[in-house]
């Protein structure tokens, strides 16, 4: 008989939008993984797969280069949580107007567990789409192709996001409105 499987979102959507990200250049989370994309102690296996997608609104008065960086881990500075991979810096095109809608997907596999506490390996890609000059099309990032071997599966962790703007300015900002994770297996 086949293995039977649940995807599973472990919290709702966020109630409200978080908090705009503007006038930075600075890599930035653009939630609080514990609380809003937790992955639990001992929650993950060989073989596990989780999802996280989100979106919401997006602007900048001129091109502006933007890097994604999917990551594991709870801290509020980015670099101190494990890195799948950063996608490469793009450009929009020009102006993109207040209010543009922009979205990600991201998806992750745990390979194996390790006996020690920081010793699980996993590996994922995923994609953030986000508009060029007035929304008339989108611009297409990869993202992922890391295997980082570190994990910590025996603590709770969670799954972020974080953004890198090209140029600092209070007319490029970038807002998640909503973000859910979800075990597929």
């Amino acid at each position: 008989m086949a293995r039977q499987g649940f995807m599973d979102a472990p919290l709702d959507a966020p109630p409200t939008n978080f908090t705009a990200l503007a006038t930075f250049t600075a890599e930035a989370n653009l939630w609080t993984p514990a609380l809003w994309t937790p992955v639990n102690a001992f929650d993950m296996r060989a073989g596990k797969m989780y999802k996280c997608s989100g979106g919401g609104i997006m602007q900048s008065a001129t091109a502006v280069s933007w890097t994604f960086t999917p990551r594991f881990g709870v801290s509020a500075t980015p670099a101190s949580n494990i890195t799948f991979g950063a996608s490469a810096a793009v450009p929009t095109t020009g102006t993109v107007p207040a209010s543009s809608p922009w979205y990600f997907e991201f998806t992750w596999v745990v390979r194996s567990l390790g006996l020690a506490a920081s010793g699980s390996t996993a590996t994922g890609n995923g994609f953030v789409v986000v508009p060029s000059t007035a929304i008339l099309n989108g611009i297409v990032i990869p993202m992922g192709g890391a295997v980082p071997t570190t994990l910590d599966h025996t603590t709770n962790q969670g799954f972020i996001l974080s953004a890198t703007c090209g140029a600092s300015a209070s007319t490029n900002s970038l807002q998640v409105n909503w973000v859910v994770l979800q075990a597929l297996n």
